[in-house]
């Protein structure tokens, strides 16, 4: 015999299956190999009549027929002890019993393959008996599960990194300007020599002049080229519409003046000196000037040299001379023409012209003041005066007056 201890769902399968038994801690007899249960189960069946008779004559026995070769079996439950009893020898059928105590509505099943019973029960389904439990063996511990890789986060899209303003670097400073090479000092101006103690101006010994002549007077309609000719002589000129029409001088009408001396005045080698005055002009709408002439106009004899006179370069309107000797001068030969057409030529101090040569006698000073001295040139034996012009004279105006002084 052994008792089999039903666990709570176990029973409740029972109650479902059978619709009527209540679930108990039954205890069901059967074959064991235990000595102490089927000692057990002996003294208890010995004690009990009603298991020793193998019938309860008050309760309903049922007999159930598993359709197997056996026949039928009886079984009786005894419901005060909950005990199932029978009359079979448990020994000899270990699983009648049970087979008596299942109520016929199961199927008869096939034995689990691991049923400690052995066999098939004969004509009985499969016991619903679960499997007992198989001996426990130490299991290994399970290995730690290896460690799962986390997963990669989910790549988030970032805002674009901004990236710090990278500074320039700082621009080299510049080379420094050289400084500019200093100017080379100037070369010191060697010091000015001092300026010479001045020099009184020389006076020339004051010169005690006298007249060696009359006071002349020479009007401006004078020619010198008739100085020395005979009356009758003539010059016939070039003029325009604008001049009168008198092309032709004459002498003695416009001869010039002759310096009447007084002692011993015309000394070939001898300085003369002149004193002059008045204003004249050349024409009827010009201004007058004085004996220097308007320098701003310098001419030349239309005809050139006349009469065995030279030509001259002169301011018009200025006061001229010429030296003539003894008898007529026309076909003598002809000395140099000179030229007073500068200031310089004009300041001379001392001039010592040729006989038959005209020159520049102004006002008998220079511009600075200083006496002009004419020194008589060899064989002079006449001093003529004249006024300056290009041709016609017949139509000038004005006078001038002076005299020749000697030392």
């Amino acid at each position: 015999m052994r008792k089999i201890n039903l666990s709570s769902l176990t029973c409740l399968s029972l109650v479902v299956l059978t619709g009527a038994l209540g679930c108990s801690n039954a205890t069901f007899e059967g074959d064991t190999t235990d000595p102490k249960l089927s000692k057990k189960v002996a003294q208890n069946e010995g004690s009990n009549p009603s298991l020793q008779n193998g019938a309860d004559s008050t309760q309903p026995e049922s007999k159930i027929n598993d359709g197997s070769n056996n026949g039928s079996k009886t079984s009786s439950l005894d419901a005060s002890a909950g005990s199932l009893v029978s009359t079979d020898d448990p020994r000899a059928d270990p699983t009648g019993k049970i087979d008596r105590w299942i109520p016929p509505i199961l199927q008869p099943k096939e034995p689990p393959v691991d049923t400690p019973d052995g066999p098939h029960m004969d004509g009985m389904p499969p016991s619903p008996m679960p499997a007992p439990p198989e001996a426990s063996v130490p299991m290994e511990p399970p290995a730690p599960p290896a460690p799962t890789p986390p997963a990669p986060p989910a790549p988030v899209d970032l805002p674009p990194p901004v990236m710090p303003p990278v500074a320039e670097p700082p621009m080299p400073a510049p080379a420094p300007m050289p400084a500019p090479a200093p100017a080379p000092a100037p070369a010191p101006m060697p010091a000015p020599a001092p300026a010479p103690a001045p020099v009184p101006p020389m006076t020339p010994p004051q010169v005690v002049l006298k007249p060696c002549s009359e006071l002349y007077r020479v009007p401006a309609t004078a020619n010198p080229y008739f100085a020395g000719v005979a009356d009758g002589a003539s010059l016939l000129y070039r003029i325009t519409q604008y001049d009168p029409p008198t092309p032709v001088d004459y002498s003695p009408t416009n001869s010039p003046v002759l310096v009447a001396t007084v002692g011993e005045c015309l000394v070939p080698g001898k300085a003369i000196y002149f004193s002059v005055a008045g204003n004249i002009t050349f024409s009827r709408v010009d201004p007058p000037t004085d004996a220097n002439g308007n320098v701003n106009q310098i001419v030349r004899h239309q005809r050139g040299a006349q009469f065995g006179k030279s030509d001259i370069t002169a301011p018009i309107n200025s006061l001229i001379g010429v030296f003539v000797g003894d008898g007529d001068p026309t076909g003598q030969p002809v000395p140099t023409a000179l030229d007073f057409s500068t200031r310089a030529a004009r300041d001379y101090v001392s001039l010592s012209p040729a006989v038959g040569q005209v020159f520049f006698i102004g006002t008998g000073k220079t511009s600075a003041g200083d006496l002009r001295k004419v020194i008589v040139p060899p064989g002079a034996a006449r001093l003529y005066f004249a006024v300056m012009d290009i041709y016609q004279w017949n139509n000038n105006s004005g006078e001038l007056s002076g005299a020749v002084m000697v030392e």
